[in-house]
């Protein structure tokens, strides 16, 4: 029995094989087997081929593991319902324990814990606290994020660390955003730590605008990622910016463009980080996108340069953007979770983006019966996500790939000169007869 440790209800639990770390486990007495997100599950020829985790999980790395060994039973799900499931051995490490366990594969993409441990991996091995959750993890970690206005003295974090806590600061200028590859991730700079490595994240007197429109969208990846943070305010005060967008969007597999933001200080040195990360061209395009001569497209560093200088002279911030090969785009306005407008357009210079106000050599409506069904179904799905009844959704495809991606979702903007105006009045009355009268 001295042998045995003891966990709480809740652990993080490594995967070693494939460098994963800190995944939030439920302990579950309740359960017979152990269970883990899979996803891109297949079998030919003998081989089971599967992906751990989803490409909106902070820990999928998009490695394909292959295996002979699995069997396939029968389970009851989280509703009681049975179901097939494939079963393999997974190597699995909860605090200084390393053990080799079955698991089922599942898709659990919706719960809140993305491994479940049962009785069969529990059993002479460890012991379950209930009342107690991380009790394998160590010392906890805090993250103090704060703005230049604000700082801590020696003594608050010597008290801190007197709790036994570990304690590490940092500044907003410092957060790395990166959207639309694999999944989302915010990376400190200078250690290249996820922010969601940690237990708690303190946003210090968020009061200033800057720190609220960054500490906003923070605060929506951890909540998605389970991890607490102090105020809960902050999720609730940022604006509908391009950073908050695609956080949403692409953390509830909405397809996004690969892009990068950072705060304008740490912009400035990064064209080669961009290059690497997103290709050349680029595009970088002001976060808020109302009334500005963004994007701008960059194809050497002397661009880079005179577009990032400039939008620093106007007080722009700026998302770097893959440039995404196209021939048109569409924007769709989505009422209530239905398509009351549709506009195509069109593109005959491949030098300059598409989705630059004002750049299209023809715009036409488009009739909503015409749409593919697939797109309907994606501009209703982001403009859901993004939290907007009344709702402008700008996608896209690409031409090589003909994989569609969202730019952005915007609240309805009918400017005096639309060409659509009275279309898009008309979108309007017709929604808000709706709601009084359906």
């Amino acid at each position: 029995m001295n042998d045995l440790i003891t966990v709480g209800n809740i652990e993080t639990v490594a995967i070693p094989d494939q460098k994963i770390k800190d995944v939030l486990a439920k302990i579950d007495t309740g359960a017979d087997s152990s269970a883990i997100w899979a996803s891109n599950i297949s079998k030919k020829d003998g081989v089971l081929s599967y992906t751990l985790f989803g490409p909106s999980s902070p820990h999928y790395n998009g490695q394909q593991i292959n295996t002979k060994k699995f069997t396939r039973v029968t389970v009851k799900n989280s509703f009681g319902v049975k179901e097939k499931r494939y079963r393999v051995s997974i190597k699995i490490r909860i605090g200084d324990k390393t053990i080799v366990t079955r698991m089922t594969l599942a898709d659990r993409n919706s719960n809140r814990f993305p491994i479940i441990i049962g009785k069969h991996t529990l059993r002479g091995k460890f012991v379950v606290n209930v009342a107690k959750k991380n009790m394998t993890f160590g010392r906890k970690r805090i993250l103090l994020v704060t703005g230049e206005e604000n700082s801590f003295g020696e003594a608050y974090v010597d008290s801190l660390l007197s709790e036994g806590l570990k304690i590490s600061r940092v500044n907003y200028e410092e957060l790395i955003f990166t959207f639309g590859a694999k999944n989302n991730s915010i990376v400190i700079e200078s250690t290249q730590e996820d922010v969601s490595s940690y237990d708690l994240v303190y946003f210090v007197n968020n009061v200033s605008e800057t720190n609220i429109n960054v500490a906003a969208p923070v605060a929506a990846y951890l909540a998605k990622r389970n991890i607490d943070f102090i105020d809960r305010r902050v999720s609730l005060s940022a604006n509908p910016d391009k950073i908050m967008q695609y956080m949403l969007l692409g953390d509830n597999s909405v397809k996004v463009p690969p892009s990068v933001f950072m705060l304008p200080n740490g912009l400035n040195d990064a064209y080669e980080r961009l290059v690497t990360k997103l290709g050349l061209p680029f595009i970088l395009k002001d976060i808020k996108h109302y009334g500005t001569e963004s994007p701008f497209l960059v194809n050497s560093r002397n661009d880079f340069e005179r577009h990032v200088r400039y939008a620093k002279e106007i007080g722009l911030w700026l998302l770097a953007q893959q440039y995404i090969p196209h021939d048109f785009d569409y924007r769709l306005l989505v009422f209530g979770g239905q398509i009351f407008f549709a506009a195509k357009r069109v593109s005959g210079n491949d030098s300059e983006p598409l989705h630059k106000l004002g750049d299209m050599d023809h715009v036409e409506s488009i009739d909503i019966a015409d749409l593919p069904a697939k797109l309907i179904n994606l501009a209703v799905l982001s403009a859901r996500i993004s939290r907007l009844q009344v709702a402008d959704v700008n996608l896209l495809q690409d031409k090589v790939s003909k994989v569609w991606y969202c730019l952005g979702v915007n609240g309805l903007l009918i400017l005096k000169d639309d060409e659509f105006i009275r279309e898009k009045e008309a979108a309007v009355a017709k929604y808000l007869s709706q709601r009084l009268f359906d």
